[in-house]
């Protein structure tokens, strides 16, 4: 799982972690990261497009810096404003769980089956009260795409 949490001491920035793996296939994953930016938060998960391992060792945490801006992101903002810790449901091995998928081609759109709930980032008080409802499997928040920061 993936916890969020404010910084502390211990944490490797996330700049840090990035620039260690792109010198090397066997860098060290990482306990806690600290992300220094919105966008470090995506980079800590998933450092390069074409590679699924991230920067975390699986349960690991990012923190967020106190000096964090959201740039935008009202689910990070809520994040930072509240406190919040958030948690990722992506465990165990992943590309083992890819090529399930891709030998049975009835699970292809298992993934969609369970999703019970979309809403725009605007809608995100409606998201999280519908999520806590037993109605609600799987509620995604979908956001514009933009430009990616660096």
């Amino acid at each position: 799982s993936l916890s969020i949490a404010r910084a502390s001491a211990s944490a490797t920035s996330v700049t840090q972690a990035r620039d260690a793996r792109a010198g090397s296939d066997a860098a060290p994953r990482h306990a806690r990261l600290l992300a220094e930016r919105a966008s470090d938060v995506d980079l800590a998960i998933r450092p390069l497009q074409n590679e699924e391992t991230s920067l975390l060792l699986p349960g690991g945490t990012i923190e967020l810096s106190p000096q964090l801006d959201p740039e935008g992101s009202s689910l990070l903002a809520a994040v930072v404003d509240r406190d919040l810790r958030l948690s990722s449901s992506r465990c165990g091995d992943f590309a083992r769980a890819l090529q399930v998928l891709e030998q049975h081609p009835n699970l292809h759109d298992l993934g969609t089956r369970f999703v019970t709930h979309r809403f725009t980032a605007e809608d995100l008080g409606s998201a999280f009260r519908i999520a806590r409802g037993r109605d609600c499997i799987k509620a995604i928040v979908e956001h514009p795409v933009g430009p990616s920061s660096s």
